[in-house]
């Protein structure tokens, strides 16, 4: 629950996962990963607060599996709101040890993913929290 003094806070939800299998045989292991996303943002202020230049990455240990570009967006005040994003990656090559090591995640259900959030104020919106 949410106390009038909050300021805004963020979740990412990951919804659908594909892609994270090498087609085709022989060669480096080429995946064409794609994710789709749920963004929720609570405002939790008395002020309407806004983010642009957002960005939404994918990761597996190391490796950025896809990343997307999220449109900017407002959120009033004692509000929230949720949107929908697809992160893909045309191509990322694996070596041997991580596709193994993915393929072993993926079958037994271990597999983490971190995801990463970047997002700015706009300029001239008021930096502040109340």
């Amino acid at each position: 629950s949410f106390s009038p003094s909050d300021g805004p806070s963020f979740s990412v939800k990951l919804t659908a996962v594909d892609g994270l299998v090498p087609r085709g045989g022989g060669g480096p292991a080429v995946i064409h990963p794609a994710f789709d996303l749920t963004l929720r943002a609570h405002n939790g202020q008395r002020v309407k607060t806004c983010r642009e230049n957002v960005t939404i990455t994918v990761l597996y240990g190391n490796v950025v599996l896809g990343w997307a570009r999220v449109p900017d967006f407002c959120v009033d005040e004692w509000a929230s709101m949720e949107m929908s994003a697809e992160v893909s990656n045309a191509d990322v090559v694996l070596t041997d040890d991580l596709r193994r090591r993915l393929d072993s995640e993926v079958l037994t259900g271990a597999l983490e993913l971190d995801v990463e959030t970047r997002m700015w104020f706009p300029e001239c919106h008021p930096r502040f929290w109340e």
